[in-house]
């Protein structure tokens, strides 16, 4: 399903077929509909109906954004300059799931970090 969101997003719900017929669906949204950023969309779709990667899936919103740095909060971001390499895709999105994770299941000492410091570094 695809429906316009504001001007310059795009919203897909993608779904991936999980293990023993199980269902996973992503929503990802793109930073401006370009050329880029649906490619991207296109390979990650094609990359996650390949390899099922569910068991590390700790969000399911994802943005696409060609101007953006990867980064797991509050939306799990990716950047289009993995484009032509499948396993640096891969590797980025499964690097920001785990920074999703490591938030989600350690919240209570997340939130003790200073707000300086969780956007330079978290």
């Amino acid at each position: 399903m695809i429906r316009p969101l504001s001007a310059g997003l795009l919203m897909l719900s993608l779904i991936i077929g999980g293990p023993a017929g199980a269902r996973v669906v992503l929503k990802i949204s793109l930073g401006h509909n370009s050329v880029s950023e649906r490619d991207t969309r296109d390979q990650l779709d094609r990359l996650l109906h390949k390899y099922d990667l569910s068991k590390w899936f700790y969000t399911k919103e994802i943005a696409i954004d060609d101007e953006a740095i990867p980064h797991s909060d509050p939306v799990l971001t990716l950047h289009t300059r993995h484009l032509k390499d499948d396993d640096l895709l891969l590797s980025t999105f499964v690097h920001e799931q785990m920074h999703r994770f490591l938030a989600l299941s350690r919240q209570e000492d997340f939130d003790q970090v200073p707000p300086i410091c969780r956007a330079r570094f978290c």
